[in-house]
């Protein structure tokens, strides 16, 4: 008998336990950071929040029943809050090996190649190699995908902003003579009205330069969370929301 009574109290305090961890994770609360960088987020002429990825992650939340509002910053700082806190959804974050390990990647929404864009009137600006770009001044996010492809292929004259609508600016106003994009930013206005891609031209292709963009989640996140997004994620591919939303947007 007694060792009956030993057996229930074991089982009730077990349950108590495991009620308990489970209120734990569901009080979990999620971040979710990203920068302005049209078409995959951009502001509308209404004001709101929108694009491409905008609304995978909105649907992305919505299948996850998870309740979360979409902040967005400079790149330099939607990556910091994505490094340094835990529980933070972050995109669309580059993927490669210098950041393989820092991050869980939830899925990929596109695979992106680069051009090396100067303002129109820039004649002085000429390139038929990567060693030619080398000569020149050229702008990108700080810690960027293109802050890595190109310190990865030797530049050294880089001049680094907190964000892309800076980039473009430091261009169109002679600060700076390049600046890296995706060759479909270059076909879309790419911040502000004021800025736009009928200002740049293509001064290089970075042929066989590519990356994948993902929607990923910060190192320290909690496993539970990022189960239940990843599956939603599936879910919402094998559904053809992904490939609905590229023709929509054209990517």
């Amino acid at each position: 008998m007694k060792r009956l009574a030993i057996i229930i109290f074991a089982i009730l305090n077990l349950s108590c336990f495991a009620k308990f961890t489970f209120s734990k994770e569901s009080d979990v609360k999620l971040k979710v950071v990203t920068e302005l960088l049209a078409p995959y987020q951009t502001i509308d002429k209404a004001g709101n929040l929108s694009g491409y990825a905008v609304e995978i992650v909105e649907a992305l939340l919505a299948d996850a029943n998870i309740t979360a509002e979409i902040e967005m910053f400079p790149w330099a700082r939607t990556f910091k809050i994505a490094s340094e806190d835990k529980n933070v959804l972050i995109f669309t974050l580059a993927r490669h090996p210098e950041r393989e390990s820092h991050f869980l990647w939830l899925g990929q929404i596109h695979q992106e190649t680069y051009t090396l864009l100067k303002i129109k009137q820039n004649s002085a600006v000429s390139i038929n190699s990567i060693d030619d770009a080398k000569r020149y001044a050229i702008t990108i996010p700080e810690d960027s995908v293109g802050d890595h492809l190109l310190t990865q292929l030797g530049f050294t004259n880089l001049e680094r902003t907190s964000g892309f609508e800076q980039c473009i600016k430091m261009v169109l106003t002679g600060r700076a003579d390049l600046v890296l994009a995706s060759d479909y930013a270059l076909r879309h206005d790419m911040t502000t009205p004021e800025y736009t891609s009928k200002n740049l031209t293509v001064a290089f292709e970075m042929s066989g330069q590519s990356s994948g963009l993902y929607i990923a989640m910060s190192k320290d996140s909690s496993p539970q969370l990022v189960k239940k997004l990843t599956n939603s994620f599936r879910r919402l591919q094998a559904e053809g929301l992904i490939d609905s939303l590229k023709s929509k947007w054209k990517i």
